[in-house]
């Protein structure tokens, strides 16, 4: 996966998935020291306890990650933010499920 996101040239990245207070606090940490700009879909993060997954996204909003939501994200208008150096892509798939792409511009 580090290849790939290498190969792709952009630098921020959106995260998700199950223990936060762990693999994905780790995987933050060491993106944000590679100079990524770290984006944690928040409602899309798990622990086993939610005062883990609390304290994950302070620390790693104290270290310089972004907290958002899966929404957010899907409807992120780039028009309506004129410093936003993103544009946006959003289509929905044969499945009705919507995918997004962002390229720096």
């Amino acid at each position: 996966m580090r290849a790939a996101i290498e190969e792709s040239g952009r630098k921020q990245v959106l995260l998700c998935g199950f223990e936060g207070h762990i693999c994905l606090y780790q995987t933050a940490m060491d993106m944000l020291a590679e100079g990524y700009d770290v984006y944690m879909l928040a409602d899309a993060i798990s622990s086993r306890s939610l005062y883990n997954k609390e304290i994950a996204l302070r620390e790693l909003r104290a270290e310089g990650a972004h907290l958002t939501t899966v929404e957010m994200a899907l409807f992120f208008d780039p028009a309506r933010c004129r410093s936003c150096p993103v544009s946006h892509n959003f289509e929905v798939n044969s499945l009705g499920m919507g995918l997004a792409s962002y390229d720096i511009l």
